[in-house]
């Protein structure tokens, strides 16, 4: 997995590529934290490079929307490849955690039903 880093309008843009699996839960949880404790209350994590994600992945997912929402904050995923839409949606983490689509620059979100 790659993590690159962008900020838009103060809000830290965490961009991912490969699998969110057992080996990159570690890499993904460290840039979780940073951001946590530099106390930003919204992370937005970009999966349109994400072309799998197994159950750490989602229990890497499950514990930053926990560790924003002891802060008030929140995460948000954006532009999730429909398998791994799928998958978030089956799991019912669409209820836990909103998605959206959004173009490049991060101004225009639409709600992932």
């Amino acid at each position: 997995m790659i993590i690159k880093e962008r900020e838009t309008q103060g809000v830290p843009i965490l961009v991912l590529s490969g699998k969110l699996d057992m080996f990159a839960k570690n890499a993904f949880k460290e840039m979780i934290d940073k951001h946590r404790e530099a106390q930003a209350k919204r992370v937005i994590v970009d999966m349109r490079s994400v072309s799998f994600i197994d159950s750490a992945g989602l229990g890497g997912l499950a514990l930053a929307v926990k560790a924003f929402q002891a802060l008030k904050g929140s995460v948000i995923i954006v532009n999730p490849q429909e398998t791994v839409k799928n998958i978030l949606q089956n799991v019912n983490f669409s209820k836990l955690l909103p998605m959206f689509e959004t173009n490049d620059d991060y101004t225009t979100f639409s709600e992932i039903h």
